[in-house]
């Protein structure tokens, strides 16, 4: 690996250098992920398993979505304009 000397490097060099780095970490954690999830299935294969039931997956069931009953009704308690109860 080449060693570079950061101290002097100027701010732009450094900014570039540092979206460079960013971008080959993304690909190499991509990379190793599709490598990880491969073996992954592999191994599951070897003993008559899918990955999925290994990780406890389901399969065939989507979310189930709730219904939306529409603005909820809130519950006010008649204040003493409404003609309500009066203490004192």
């Amino acid at each position: 690996m080449a060693r570079m000397n950061l101290e002097r490097m100027s701010y732009s060099q450094l900014a570039t250098l540092r979206v460079q780095v960013d971008k080959t970490m993304t690909e190499k954690q991509v990379a190793e992920r599709t490598a990880l999830r491969q073996q992954m299935t592999d191994l599951a294969r070897q003993h008559g398993l899918s990955l999925d039931e290994v990780l406890g997956r389901r399969k065939g069931k989507g979310s189930v979505a709730v219904k939306n009953t529409g603005t909820p009704r809130i519950l006010r308690t008649p204040g003493p304009a409404a003609g309500g109860c009066r203490v004192g």
